[in-house]
């Protein structure tokens, strides 16, 4: 493997490193939107493209999250009694004001997030789609007229609005999540609280209060409609506890939908939920092979793998095993790594600072001979979000070859190699089995350059590095 560089210069036009800050605050200018009654001392909020903070942000807690369910409550009395294709009207406007700052907001969603501008764009697309099939919904809630068996009776169905929603969402899609459980409960009659990610909370301000606006102009929306909860795991489980929150929608690790699931089940609420995932890509001799190589790389490393959706399992029939890998390989070292605000760039930076372990723990260097250089193991620290899912697939007996033979521990395929995981950041431990070249980290400092070459590594790893022991990560 040639070492690449992979450093985040700053790109022609681009704000320099440290100045992310400043292009924020002009963003929400663009905007006509303001943060000075956002800021305080409680939570800080970092670009990860360069790891310089953006805001520090006030939080909020048990009593004033009280407040907020109780204007959510008033404000669902007043808005249940608007008809259904009033309330699509403003979701309507909104979408509409969405659009028109769709390259604003692309902008400020990459700057937070760190996924590229292509992705970036593509999920405020996603805003303004589900606005669009909302605003069709408020015209087309209907229920069913049943035939009574009982003389000059009719029964007649009618779906009413259950309450507030309090909708938790995570970093990885943190305006899409959002808007596709807001809009639709808002045309259907609900009031709304979102509780976004400590790690995006930007993101969501700038697309809640552009919601905000709308509705304060809306002669028939309520005060209090549509309400930000920024806050921490503390928060997320008040809105799961409160009574007065009758629909809590979140997104995130098994193990916090299982958390969540028990407390709104345990008060008889609605709860949905939208939790990892484990998905695989079956290639067949049929298959557009071109088709599926863009599909698998997609999947692999959209959003450095930061989502449920991510390819973590590839299983390719053993007819056109080898074609299909070697062209994998290719397609892999083609991917441009670097600043997600270059429209060229195809990986940026993970949302955390991941963490080189063996660049201070001696012990676990492991140098691998072979390969034209030393190459180390390098381990990187998930985001809460995926711990819990290392326990579960972070293990030898968990990886499979391309046939779909289990691999058990230290086991390799009939070709000597490790093979049957493709990302490497996703949503387990499977650096655990990729080897990164000695030494590639960024100019900066910031381990996340570590993170974005095992991306790269992630298809080689898989099929052209000596299999060794895992190391103890």
């Amino acid at each position: 493997m040639n070492a690449i560089d992979i450093s985040l210069s700053t790109p022609p036009g681009q704000p320099a490193p440290g100045a992310f800050a400043d292009a924020v605050a002009d963003l929400f200018g663009e905007l006509g939107l303001s943060l000075s009654g956002d800021l305080g001392s409680d939570l800080a909020v970092f670009s990860p493209i360069d790891g310089s903070a953006l805001a520090t942000l006030k939080m909020h807690g048990a009593a004033d999250m009280d407040v907020m369910v109780a204007n959510a409550g008033t404000a669902f009395c007043a808005w249940k009694q608007v008809p259904a294709p009033h309330r699509g009207e403003l979701v309507r406007r909104y979408g509409q004001l969405v659009r028109e700052h769709k390259e604003t907001l692309s902008r400020l969603l990459t700057i937070e997030n760190g996924k590229i501008l292509t992705e970036a764009r593509g999920e405020v697309q996603e805003v303004i789609d589900i606005c669009e099939y909302a605003v069709g919904l408020s015209r087309q809630l209907f229920g069913l007229t049943i035939a009574s068996e009982r003389a000059e009776h009719r029964l007649t169905e009618y779906w009413h609005p259950l309450g507030p929603l309090g909708l938790i969402s995570a970093f990885n899609f943190p305006a899409a999540v959002w808007a596709w459980g807001t809009t639709v409960a808002l045309v259907c009659g609900d009031s709304a609280i979102w509780k976004p990610s400590e790690k995006t909370p930007l993101t969501a301000l700038a697309f809640g209060k552009l919601l905000q606006k709308v509705a304060t102009e809306y002669e028939f929306a309520p005060d209090h409609l549509v309400q930000i909860a920024i806050g921490d795991a503390e928060c997320g489980g008040i809105i799961a506890d409160h009574s007065g929150v009758a629909i809590v929608s979140a997104t995130g690790s098994v193990r916090m939908g299982q958390d969540v699931g028990v407390r709104v089940q345990r008060r008889f609420g609605r709860a949905v939920l939208e939790l990892g995932g484990n998905n695989a890509a079956i290639v067949a001799p049929s298959a557009d092979i071109g088709l599926a190589l863009r599909g698998t790389i997609f999947a692999a490393t959209g959003t450095c793998g930061q989502r449920c959706t991510t390819l973590r399992r590839l299983i390719v029939h053993d007819s056109i095993r080898a074609d299909f890998v070697k062209r994998l390989i290719a397609t892999a070292e083609s991917l441009n790594i670097g600043s997600p605000l270059v429209d060229a760039t195809h990986v940026g930076p993970l949302i955390d600072k991941a963490v080189n372990r063996a660049k201070t723990t001696g012990p676990m260097l492991r140098p691998i001979k072979g390969l034209g250089k030393d190459i180390d193991y390098v381990c990187f620290i998930h985001p809460d979000q995926t711990l819990s899912m290392r326990a579960d697939t972070a293990t030898a007996g968990n990886w499979f070859d391309l046939q779909g033979k289990r691999l058990q521990g230290g086991e390799k395929d009939n070709n000597g190699l490790y093979t049957g995981m493709l990302g490497v950041y996703n949503r387990t431990l499977i650096v655990e089995n990729t080897r990164v070249p000695k030494g590639v980290h960024g100019t900066n400092g910031t381990p996340v350059d570590n993170t974005r070459r095992a991306i790269f590594c992630g298809a080689q790893a898989a099929y052209q590095c000596a299999a060794l022991p895992q190391p103890p990560c």
